[in-house]
């Protein structure tokens, strides 16, 4: 018979014939299964699934991994139902948006943010960009890179210092170092580049697209609802005219 039980930590299925499987809670797969085998006893018999068609699914979920992992990059592996790359897991989100993207191109270009991501030194500075690209659902490049905003002068200066060439073309950057990394100070010194309704805020703005690289991520600042950020490094891609 199919037997299943739910943990804090997992959740343990026993196939006939072919043993226990296991899927942990930091599976992406893991309330999709959770729903299979529990929530499913709390159905009216007539809409409960019959052992076969649940074990038929449940294998094809924890089957997606390896599946995903052999399309898309040589390096990922799959390990308890969780994705592994150069030996440490996945981010949840990362996990996630995989199997959103499965068969896609996108999949590959989400292992290379993860690849860039995994070369900033700051460790909360990755955790704070995860969510601001997600919350601001900025775009991804093919390389692993996402597409911020920020507003300059109409010559294309920092409207800051007037320093700066921000150009169509044109990479600016600055050491690391000399950019403020405490996400506290809210307008201090850095690179600033952010979401588009923050640098678009007054409707009149020179406005430009920018290519960064998750590895110059610096900090967020909490101020602004979060929309702003400073980097080390950023390649302007073009000006928006909203034509």
């Amino acid at each position: 018979m199919l037997f299943a039980i739910c943990t804090p930590e997992a959740i343990t299925v026993h196939i006939p014939k072919m043993g226990p499987r296991k899927v942990f809670k930091s599976s992406p797969v893991y309330q999709e299964v959770y729903d299979l085998f529990i929530t499913d006893i709390n159905l009216p018999e007539n809409e409960k699934l019959d052992d076969q068609t649940k074990i038929d699914k449940f294998l094809y979920l924890v089957d997606r991994g390896a599946k995903i992992a052999k399309e898309i990059d040589g390096e990922l592996k799959v390990e308890d139902n969780r994705f592994k790359l150069d030996g440490e897991y996945l981010p949840s989100l990362f996990c996630e948006r995989l199997l959103k993207f499965e068969g896609t191109e996108v999949a590959q270009y989400l292992i290379n943010m993860w690849k860039n991501l995994r070369n900033n030194p700051s460790e909360r500075s990755r955790l704070e960009l995860l969510a601001f690209l997600e919350k601001y659902q900025m775009a991804i490049t093919p390389d692993g890179c996402f597409i911020a905003y920020k507003y300059v002068t109409g010559n294309f200066e920092d409207a800051h210092s007037g320093k700066f060439d921000n150009s169509p073309g044109k990479e600016v950057s600055m050491a690391r170092e000399d950019v403020n990394a405490d996400s506290n100070q809210t307008c201090s010194y850095g690179l600033h580049v952010a979401a588009f309704e923050y640098a678009n805020s007054s409707g009149n703005r020179t406005v430009v697209a920018v290519k960064v690289n998750p590895a110059d991520v610096v900090s967020i600042p909490f101020d602004y609802n979060g929309q702003k950020m400073r980097v080390c490094r950023y390649f302007v891609i073009e000006q928006i005219t909203g034509e």
